[in-house]
């Protein structure tokens, strides 16, 4: 909800995810509530993009097949926090673009970007680390008015005991697993 907020309104324009987790999946869910006009998804991996679509999103591209298309994007919530991934979404940009970078949260290398372009597309970027209150209470609210049926529902789990902490730990560190979760 932090990145949403950053872009501002959303409504009618077209959007860039990039990164289907946990986050990248809920943000199509959102952005679909807040009226964007489409919804593209860029992720390396199959089973993930195939999740994207369940969710909702237009397009679903791997990194190579999203370098072939043409369509700027409005709005971009960059959450796989690689550099290639910036590298591959920065000359998609339309005037006026606004991109919350969310996902970088790992020391990495440097990646470069041509400051020209920023400012003759009057580019917008802001960088979110965190959230406050409003921002989980948003959220809250926007998950509890999917309905039980929503396919986003079924995306957490395995669910584990809290005192089974180490297995859940363990099973958390498989990427084919989004979220694990946790039970009384």
């Amino acid at each position: 909800m932090a990145g949403f907020e950053a872009l501002g309104p959303v409504r009618g324009k077209n959007m860039l995810i990039t990164g289907a987790g946990m986050l990248g999946l809920t943000a199509i869910a959102c952005a679909n509530d807040l009226g964007v006009s489409s919804v593209t998804v860029v992720d390396p991996v199959g089973w993930r993009r195939e999740q994207a679509l369940l969710m909702g999103c237009a397009s679903a591209f791997t990194p190579a097949e999203f370098a072939e298309q043409h369509d700027p994007v409005d709005t971009w919530l960059e959450l796989s926090g690689s550099n290639a991934s910036w590298e591959g979404g920065f000359n998609k940009l339309a005037i006026g673009a606004t991109v919350a970078l969310i996902g970088a949260v790992f020391p990495t290398l440097d990646t470069a970007f041509n400051l020209e372009r920023v400012v003759r597309r009057m580019i917008t970027l802001r960088g979110i680390h965190n959230y406050g209150p409003r921002h989980l209470a948003r959220a809250v609210e926007f998950l509890a008015r999917l309905p039980a049926n929503h396919p986003l529902g079924g995306l957490a789990g395995p669910w584990f005991p809290l005192d089974q902490h180490p297995a859940a730990i363990r099973q958390a560190a498989d990427p084919a697993v989004l979220r694990v979760g946790f039970h009384p």
